[in-house]
């Protein structure tokens, strides 16, 4: 029906077939590429929105795994303290049990010292 309009138009201002004819062929091409275009923007945005989800995705799964690293790494640490204070008791108890143990033999040593002068003595 457009090409009987473009006809009579184009037969009324002396249009020959054949021009029109290419300016059907222009046309119906110029349409062609306008809807592969539209075709191509629209692969392309739903290309870019998925991308952008997907980037989403990966920030939401990064967040989550920094904050359990965190999480660990601050566990360890209070965990490193508690044995930190455990060994630093077990450290002062041995110190001391070392230093009753020499104040013993010292106590030991002067026992002996005591009974050789007394048995010189005799």
């Amino acid at each position: 029906r457009v090409e009987v309009l473009l006809h009579e138009e184009a037969s009324a201002v002396g249009l020959s077939d054949k021009l029109l004819q290419r300016l059907l062929t222009c046309e119906s091409a110029a349409g062609e590429a306008h809807a592969s275009l539209k075709s191509e923007l629209q692969s392309a945005a739903r290309a870019e929105m998925n991308q952008g989800q997907q980037l989403l995705e990966a920030r939401t799964v990064f967040s989550v795994e920094l904050r359990e690293s965190r999480e660990e790494l601050e566990n360890d640490c209070e965990a490193g303290c508690r044995s930190r204070r455990v060994l630093a008791e077990q450290l002062l108890s041995t110190q001391l049990q070392l230093r009753q143990a020499t104040e013993q033999l010292t106590l030991t040593e002067q026992d002996v010292q005591r009974l050789t002068l007394t048995a010189n003595t005799q």
